[in-house]
């Protein structure tokens, strides 16, 4: 038996495997046979990488690290569809609304998102069973609003650069 701090990837592997004992004891009995829109919301995993993001956010520095870490931005000299949502949730937890909007229009829609995903960490099972059941029940609605979501997202952002590539008189001939 190797001891916690013998290997170099002991005490990671000892984190992983408490994480999966808790996530296995928050699940509800009956999650397998949830849709897929309710396992997503119900994935602990998922909600700890939401969680993860939004404390990050909030440390970092709300106008960024002066430098971007986008490679579609660096290889091109264009924001992607995403480009500003880290700074811009940055902006939202200080308050600065405005400013997180001008970063990118869906910033409180991700923030929302992220809040909800991560709260689910901390509710308790019989309350998340009923909310997980909820979800199950109106499926369908959960699945199309993801899609709307997604799409609208990616046009919202294909709109960005069309408009930067105009500003620029790339399309001008067009």
């Amino acid at each position: 038996m190797n001891d916690f701090w013998s290997d170099s990837s002991g005490p990671l592997r000892w984190c992983i495997q408490r994480f999966d004992d808790w996530a296995r004891a928050r699940q509800i009995e009956d999650e397998a046979t949830l849709g897929t829109s309710a396992q997503f919301w119900g994935n602990p995993r998922w909600s700890l990488f939401c969680c993860a993001v939004l404390l990050i956010t909030l440390a970092m520095p709300a106008t960024g690290f002066g430098f971007r870490l986008c490679l579609f931005h660096q290889m091109t000299g264009l924001d992607c569809p995403g480009c500003g949502m880290t700074r811009g949730i940055s902006h939202f937890w200080r308050g600065q609304f405005l400013d997180s909007l001008q970063l990118h229009l869906f910033t409180p829609i991700a923030f929302a998102f992220l809040w909800i995903q991560s709260s689910s960490l901390f509710v308790g099972k019989r309350l998340k069973g009923k909310m997980l059941h909820l979800i199950d029940r109106h499926d369908t609605f959960f699945r199309y609003l993801w899609v709307a979501g997604v799409a609208s997202f990616f046009i919202y952002g294909g709109l960005r650069i069309a408009y930067d590539l105009i500003d620029r008189g790339f399309l001008r001939g067009i």
